[in-house]
């Protein structure tokens, strides 16, 4: 409420000073919009989302600085705000990139997975984190983060007893989430491979979804055919480095994609990929 006061207030200076009474309403109309952005940060993962209340939402950071300078430029110059820091799990190219964010926005909580890692770079965020006092939670299956009426991510995932997915893989105890904004759901993944869609499916906590962003970079250990079949994404995002050593997407994800009848959008090919979703009409675009 309080950066949606913000913005009308602009609003009222910009009608004050003469700015045209259109322009004045585009800039309150941009409120209904939501827009998701998976951002070409190279081989690793983060995303950046703007509500349409005004709120920023950054899941994971990637593996340097390149997200802080994407989010630099995303950002209005007098909002240095961001409401949610979300770590999907504590991989060195999920979690690096977010230090430096820490170091020049003000983050008023960070929700992580519950599983910690013995690195530098997982270390390097937990002080940052600790210096600052920001409220950090660890998250579980079950829990919704209400954005707004119509706007809720819901949680699928880390499990409360990771041995119902019999797997000691960081990569699956990611977070993951189903983002849901009127009719339309975006599920994100994380790094979540074959066990934690096989849990997913099980509970049947799965549903159709417009946007997939998928799971690992697209590694083969992931995206299972039957799990590609419940959630029969119409897109599917693949956020993955240009020549990275480990040969993500693998070619029998992007085979099993195509049986699926998925739109692929790739990061390292297209560059950032833009979800929006604005009067009930998704509109996805990439830009190198």
């Amino acid at each position: 409420m309080k950066k949606y006061a913000v913005w009308m207030a602009l609003a009222c200076l910009l009608a004050g000073a003469g700015i045209s009474a259109v322009a004045v309403a585009q800039i309150i109309s941009e409120s209904r919009e939501l827009t998701v952005r998976v951002l070409d940060v190279g081989q690793g993962d983060a995303i950046f989302i703007r509500t349409p209340y005004h709120q920023s939402i950054l899941i994971d950071g990637g593996p340097d600085d390149r997200t802080q300078r994407q989010i630099s430029r995303l950002l209005p110059l007098f909002d240095r705000t961001i409401d949610l820091m979300i770590l999907t799990h504590p991989h060195a190219d999920h979690v690096r990139g977010l230090v430096p964010i820490l170091d020049r926005f003000d983050i008023r909580q960070v929700y992580i997975s519950g599983r910690s890692n013995a690195s530098g770079e997982y270390d390097a965020f937990e002080s940052a984190v600790g210096a600052r006092a920001i409220r950090q939670e660890s998250i579980w299956k079950g829990k919704r983060i209400v954005f707004g009426a119509d706007l809720s991510l819901d949680i699928l995932a880390p499990l409360r007893d990771e041995r119902e997915v019999t797997d000691d893989d960081l990569n699956n105890s990611s977070v993951v989430g189903m983002l849901t904004f009127g009719s339309h759901r975006i599920l994100l993944m994380g790094d979540a491979g074959e066990p934690v869609e096989r849990e997913l499916m099980r509970r049947d906590l799965l549903r159709d979804v417009d946007v997939l962003k998928v799971g690992h970079h697209g590694s083969k250990y992931a995206s299972m055919s039957e799990f590609l079949k419940r959630v029969s994404p119409e897109f599917a995002i693949i956020s993955s480095g240009k020549g990275n050593d480990y040969g993500h997407p693998h070619h029998q994800v992007l085979d099993r994609l195509a049986d699926a009848h998925a739109r692929v959008l790739r990061t390292d090919i297209n560059g950032t990929v833009t979800v929006r979703i604005r009067d009930s009409i998704l509109d996805i675009q990439a830009k190198k």
